[in-house]
């Protein structure tokens, strides 16, 4: 079975000719409902369906529900972090501290002088210098870039809070209505939360993001919920470190294999060519080794939604797909001799 390829829909390939490249090497599109609204995301997946039936081929999509993540707010326009720079976050909604960047709940009970707090996929850090009643003063450890809906994470910090949210019930509704063939649950913590999206999700399959240190603790039990399993490696580095990242991807991708569970290998897959035409020879690496453990699909995100080079980097890990499965063919035939 070939490894499929899931790509992220966004601004760098929205345009008609350049969706109907990416939908032409593409399996999977998926549509993250954590950013736009519900006229763009229709949008989206009609022009997917009529260039698949122009095409002649079937493209599965994918809704991927946001789950209880700590967002930024609404920001008027994306801000330029450098190196040293100050930046002051306000939290718990309600109007900002002016100049502040908002988020999107109350972490300041949380929040201690020196402990990091991390933009996205850890994309920026910055070191907590002052806390306040309501915000906190940042200095930022490297360049980067701060905008609206991005996630937030504190250092060493797991939020209680469980999916599904009323938001992704919500948001479950429109994907169903638009008949989407999957439904990527994020944050799972135990079997209970996809029990609870099983009956509202219809003939939609339910993918478990395993991106908290709980849902490593019940991974069998929501394995046997689970139509398949998604290795988040953004989030999950986040929560169990980046240097026990390799343990918790290897403990996921064999509790899938016990179950019998396909699983997804998903974030910063090719990350270097958001910003160039050529992957690290890790990068490869990393994605012939997931090829190795019988993924059954692997995960472009900022590559193709927000990258320079969204076509070049789906034709790269179709070529490293083809080559790996090429391998393995060989080496199959040559063990019946």
């Amino acid at each position: 079975m070939r490894t499929k390829i899931i790509i992220t829909y966004g601004p760098m390939i929205k345009d008609e000719k350049i969706l109907e490249m990416a939908v032409s090497m593409a399996d999977i599109v998926r549509i993250n409902l954590s950013h736009g609204s519900e006229k763009e995301w229709s949008a989206a997946i009609e022009k997917v369906r009529t260039i698949s039936k122009r095409l002649g081929k079937i493209t599965e999509i994918m809704a991927d529900l946001p789950g209880p993540k700590i967002r930024i707010g609404k920001l008027d326009k994306s801000r330029e972090i450098k190196k040293g720079d100050e930046v002051r976050f306000s939290f718990g909604g309600g109007a900002a501290v002016p100049g502040s960047v908002p988020i999107e709940y109350d972490l300041i009970r949380y929040c201690r002088p020196g402990a990091a707090i991390y933009v996205g996929d850890g994309e920026l850090k910055l070191e907590i210098t002052k806390i306040g009643k309501r915000w906190v003063t940042c200095r930022s450890y490297f360049d980067g870039i701060i905008e609206s809906r991005k996630g937030l994470s504190l250092e060493g910090l797991e939020v209680d809070a469980e999916p599904p949210t009323s938001e992704d019930m919500e948001l479950l509704g429109f994907a169903v209505a638009n008949k989407c063939d999957m439904v990527a649950e994020s944050f799972v913590r135990n079997a209970d939360n996809i029990r609870k999206l099983r009956s509202a999700a219809k003939d939609a399959k339910i993918v478990s993001k395993i991106e908290r240190k709980a849902a490593l603790d019940s991974i069998d039990e929501i394995i046997s919920e689970s139509d398949m399993v998604m290795v988040a490696r953004g989030d999950l580095a986040l929560n169990v470190g980046f240097e026990k990242l390799s343990q918790a991807q290897r403990f996921i991708v064999k509790a899938a294999e016990r179950g019998e569970t396909p699983f997804i290998m998903a974030t910063e897959v090719l990350a270097s060519m958001v910003s160039k035409p050529v992957p690290t020879r890790a990068e490869v690496s990393d994605i012939s080794n997931a090829i190795s453990n019988n993924a059954y699909a692997i995960m472009l995100s900022n590559e193709t939604s927000v990258g320079k080079f969204p076509l070049e980097a789906i034709d790269m890990l179709r070529s490293c797909i083809s080559e790996e499965e090429h391998d393995r063919m060989l080496e199959s035939s040559q063990k019946g001799l």
